[in-house]
This record gives C-alpha cells, sequence and structure tokens, in this order.
C-alpha cells in the first residue's frame, strides 16, 4: 500500500454498496474543516482508483473542490436527492458559505492524498470489504503539537473554545470540529489541548502517556497488521452482542473472518 496526491476527479466510485448509508451532516460537518485544514485523513483507493474507504471525506472533498458558491448548493442538493432531511436547507446554507483558504492552500490543484491498495474491487469484493473495515478502524497517533497546530488553524479561521456551555448563536465550537477531524471524543480532545507534551491519543481511542526517549511502535510487518485486524474483529462481536445497530456489522465479520483465516 503506497500513499500518492492524485486530481479529486478521477477518484471513481466504490465497486459495490457502502456499508454504511452517507450521512449528509457529517458530509457537511467534514465539508467545513476540510475547507480549514486540507484533507487530514488520505482515502483509500483500488489499483484502478476505485473508492475502499472514506465516502464521506470523498463526498466532502467533491463539494469543496467547487469554487462557485452556487455550484456547491447543487452539487449538495444533488446528493440529498429526494431524502428527506429536516435540516437540508441549513445545510445547503452552510456549504455555500465554507471559507475554502486551507483548501486551496492546501490542495491548490484539487489534489488530494490517497492510499493505493494493489487489488481490483470490481472482482474481489472479499479483499474490498475487509480493507474498508480495516481502514475504516485505522486511525493516526496524533501528539499534542499536532492537536494543537490544528487547533491553532481552527480558531484561525474563526472556530470558538470554551470552557463550558454551549457555543452563542452563529459560534462554531472547536471542540466537536475537531473532535470530528480526528475521529476521537471531545474528552479526549479537551485532555489533550490541556496535557503534557508526552500525551499522545492512540487508535483505540486511549489517550496515553509515553517517555519522550521511547520509539513510537508502529505496525510495520504484514503479520503484526492481520493479528491486529483479528484482535479488533473479536472485540466487535464481543461488544456487538445484544446490538440491533451492529447487527449489519456483525454478519460482514463472518466474512472478513474467513478471509483473515486464509491470510
Amino acid at each position: 500500500m503506497n500513499t500518492k496526491s492524485i486530481p479529486i476527479n478521477v477518484i471513481r466510485p466504490r465497486a459495490s454498496a457502502d456499508t454504511r448509508p452517507l450521512d449528509l451532516n457529517h458530509v457537511v460537518d467534514l465539508a467545513e474543516s476540510i475547507a480549514c485544514l486540507g484533507l487530514v485523513q488520505p482515502i483509500a483507493l483500488d489499483a484502478s482508483s476505485r473508492l475502499l474507504a472514506g465516502s464521506h471525506r470523498w463526498h466532502a472533498c467533491q463539494l469543496v473542490a467547487i469554487a462557485d458558491p452556487e455550484q456547491r448548493k447543487k452539487a449538495l442538493s444533488k446528493m440529498i436527492g429526494e431524502t428527506k432531511i429536516p435540516n437540508a436547507a441549513a445545510l445547503i446554507s452552510r456549504i455555500a458559505d465554507i471559507d475554502r483558504s486551507g483548501w486551496t492552500e492546501r490542495h491548490p490543484d484539487n489534489r488530494i492524498p490517497v492510499r493505493i491498495v494493489g487489488i481490483d474491487s470490481n472482482t474481489n469484493h472479499d479483499a474490498a470489504l475487509a480493507i474498508e473495515v480495516a481502514e475504516n478502524e485505522r486511525r493516526k497517533d496524533y501528539s499534542i503539537d499536532e492537536i494543537q497546530a490544528l487547533a491553532k488553524r481552527l480558531l484561525k479561521a474563526g472556530y470558538v473554545e470554551r470552557d463550558g456551555g454551549r457555543p452563542k448563536t452563529g459560534e462554531r465550537a472547536l471542540r466537536p470540529m475537531l473532535a470530528s477531524v480526528i475521529g476521537k471524543s471531545e474528552r479526549q480532545i479537551r485532555r489533550l489541548l490541556q496535557g503534557k507534551r508526552s500525551d499522545v491519543i492512540r487508535p483505540s481511542g486511549q489517550v496515553s502517556r509515553r517517555k519522550p526517549t521511547r520509539p513510537h511502535v508502529q505496525v510495520r510487518t504484514w503479520a503484526h497488521a492481520v493479528g491486529g485486524l483479528k484482535r479488533a474483529v473479536v472485540a466487535c462481536r464481543a461488544i456487538g452482542k445484544g446490538n440491533l445497530k451492529a447487527k449489519q456489522l456483525l454478519v460482514l465479520l463472518d466474512r472478513v473472518e474467513r478471509m483473515l483465516k486464509a491470510a
């Protein structure tokens, strides 16, 4: 798997149906953050530039890449289609008002970072599914310096940090947006923003502390990656028992487990 930058318009839709429906509220939230920060987490593609994982980020980038506000509104209206969204008008207004300065600075040619996986998702559906599940669980470790750098860029763009209480009308709260960008809870974000330099946020969602002299251990071998995915599948199955929302995912995990046994 390798990472590179490609024009957003060469990315092709997923070969099979998404495992979860598109949440347009989340798409607009991401569009606002990407317009300010750029795309922080690369999306995953197959060897033919078909989408494997990162559908919400891809749709958000498609909106932000449109320079004309009226065209952005039309693009979002097309995504909404006949879907009954109570706040559709508000979403369309928000997408028209985004400040694209961060996007144009970091993606001047509408090129975005992607991870290329050497498979053909059009013929190898099981592998594509396994990669989608793994990529959706994959999270970068963020140091306190990286968290603070992202926070500064959001503050500069007009986001507001409050110690308590709800944001005032028209205010854009910093911590919820930062949590959405990184994929962690607001409590974890608050701790990192106030924590020591040795704090780090792990992919598991835990905030832990490590010695500055100890190198960060990354997944470097195929066996290590497969072992981690197997443990994640076991954990998902154990936690998801009796959870109606997890029922669909548990069915998919059966297919993932069969593939892992052969890995």
